[in-house]
């Protein structure tokens, strides 16, 4: 019998082949994928630096994306870069070339009209950007500098409390560009050394974005990302810092919570008006009379201030803060407000008539209402509030600044506001107004409770004034028409109810007693606020650790509101 050939066929043999080649290939790559880049990227590239009198610009784990300038062996930083990411209260006014900085006592201007610099040369336009030296920036900011050489770089802190780690690795530790071992790495770091974490807050937890396996870190003004497993002896750190320009939130720890009445004053007649309007009030602390009233383009200001009233106030044991709006005077539009704002003279104007009313009367603070700021005029608003914030601070008074929930209002710089004033008030109302498309609530409780969530992310909680309606509206819609409506308070809400013979239920979604009924082809419909629906509003208050509550408006409330509000607010 003939034997079977053995041997393999050269077919057989190039597909093992091909398989051990495939399988080696397969190899090498997983092995490659573990090997650590040794490719670095030098400081210039990172910076994006160009020329050698360019300086970057690094503050708080931001790199800036323009840079600074060597001049004259100083180093001097762009305006931009101070604005967006070091002191935003160096304001530059550019129809009037004039550079702003406020601290929280003083206004500092210079004028570049004439010559682009400043009489010293500290502040000076060179092409188009104006630059500010290194030291004039330090003199008027609460800031840590370091500054480092090849290249020229500066890394400025302005958060003083942070998380500190340690090298801790045989041998030197790369820092890298991305959080990847294949990244290019900017720095080696040295066992013991210590660097700065950027994405673990000051208690040791992670923040948002921080990538797995990963730290993000700065050293010697360089950010860069090193592996978890290269770190250890996590600390938190409060610099030893001393601010240069003071602080803007000095008030004592543990302050009462606020409980401030909105009391619309049109008239001498109103103030005189207060003891009866204070008569069967209890557990405010604020009293805010609307006293002052934008009345031109030119930022001129009429006035009710009144001593009396502050008089009867005090002996009554509450405070006065005034407040000031942009509608209830000679002028009422989006368009007055911004020109009032838009110059640092019109400013100016608002600020010194309003001193001198506080002076005059004795008041206590000031509350500013300013609700025809639009996305374009915020930025000019935010300025008037920092000028307007060392003027006030420096004579002693309370600042609050009223805001609509940020659903409507997202320019408005919250967290700004909340920078340089004491209180920031959202507005937790007019959901529905005249004019609305369709009927609804003036203050639903998922509406509060969303607008105090956003302001929070915004705002630290025992700097935030909710403000809550004493009002609702009863709505008339006829069939195919339009929604109309009329807006009443507690007690007057409650009779027109009545009137109708309109029976309510109670929301749990709304938080509100609710009414809906027909007659003779018209629809009407009402969200009531009283007693309950205000109790609910005061529990997210409670559960949020706010600063407290406002009230619009007194006289319209029913009597029984005032012990709820004090109630929740202990």
């Amino acid at each position: 019998m003939e034997k079977k050939n053995r041997k393999k066929s050269p077919v057989v043999i190039v597909l093992l082949l091909m398989v051990l080649i495939l399988v080696a290939s397969i190899a090498v790559t997983q092995i490659q994928k573990r090997i650590p880049s040794n490719k670095r990227m030098d400081a210039e590239s990172y910076f994006h630096l160009q020329d050698e009198d360019e300086v970057a610009i690094t503050a708080d784990g931001s790199v800036s994306e323009s840079t600074g300038k060597m001049i004259d062996g100083n180093i001097y930083l762009d305006y931009e870069s101070i604005a967006s990411l070091i002191n935003p209260s160096f304001f530059y006014e550019e129809d009037t070339k004039t550079l702003i900085i406020t601290t929280p006592k003083d206004t500092k201007t210079i004028d570049l009209s004439k010559s682009g610099a400043s009489a010293d040369n500290r502040v000076q336009i060179l092409d188009g950007t104006m630059y500010v030296s290194l030291d004039m920036l330090q003199k008027w900011s609460d800031i840590h500098v370091e500054t480092f050489e090849n290249p020229n770089r500066v890394y400025i802190t302005t958060d003083f409390t942070h998380v500190e780690e340690t090298v801790s690795a045989q041998k030197s530790v790369a820092v890298r560009n991305e959080p990847s071992i294949k990244a290019p790495i900017l720095l080696d770091l040295e066992n013991g050394s210590s660097v700065k974490v950027l994405d673990v807050d000051a208690d040791g937890g992670a923040l948002d974005g921080k990538k797995e396996g990963w730290t993000r870190v700065v050293s010697e003004g360089i950010i860069g990302y090193v592996q978890d497993e290269s770190l250890t002896d996590s600390r938190s750190v409060e610099d030893d810092h001393t601010s240069a320009i003071g602080s803007y939130h000095d008030r004592a720890a543990g302050a009462a919570k606020i409980n401030m009445a909105f009391h619309q004053t049109t008239s001498q007649a109103s103030n005189d008006a207060l003891p009866d309007a204070i008569r069967n009030v209890s557990g405010v602390n604020v009293i805010a009379p609307t006293w002052f009233f934008l009345n031109s383009d030119a930022g001129a200001i009429d006035s009710l201030a009144s001593k009396t009233y502050v008089d009867t106030a005090h002996a009554a044991g509450l405070k006065v803060w005034a407040v000031l709006n942009d509608f209830d005077g000679g002028v009422n539009s989006g368009k007055s407000t911004a020109a009032a704002l838009s110059t640092y003279k019109n400013r100016q104007a608002m600020i010194t008539a309003v001193l001198s009313g506080l002076r005059t009367s004795g008041a206590d603070g000031l509350n500013v209402d300013f609700e025809k700021v639009t996305k374009t005029s915020a930025a000019d608003f935010l300025e008037f509030i920092r000028e307007l914030s060392a003027a006030i601070r420096k004579e002693g008074y309370v600042l609050s600044v009223d805001n609509y929930v940020p659903t409507f209002t997202s320019f408005m710089g919250r967290g700004e506001q909340a920078r340089v004033a004491d209180y920031v008030v959202v507005m937790c109302y007019d959901e529905h107004t005249k004019g609305s498309e369709e009927a609804g609530s003036v203050a639903s409780l998922r509406y509060v409770e969303k607008g105090l969530d956003d302001t929070l992310s915004e705002v630290p909680a025992d700097q935030v004034i909710a403000a809550l309606p004493f009002y609702t509206r009863l709505w008339q819609t006829e069939d195919g028409g339009t929604p109309d409506c009329t807006s009443y308070g507690m007690a007057d809400a409650a009779a027109a109810v009545s009137s109708l013979g309109m029976e309510t239920k109670w929301d749990e979604n709304a938080g509100q007693y609710v009414g809906d009924m027909t007659v003779s082809g018209v629809r009407y419909q009402i969200w009531m606020e009283e007693e309950k629906s205000i109790e609910e509003k005061m529990k997210a208050v409670r559960a949020r650790g706010l600063a407290g509550v406002a009230e619009w408006k007194l006289g319209f409330e029913n009597d029984d509101i005032w012990s709820i509000i004090s109630d929740y607010l202990k």
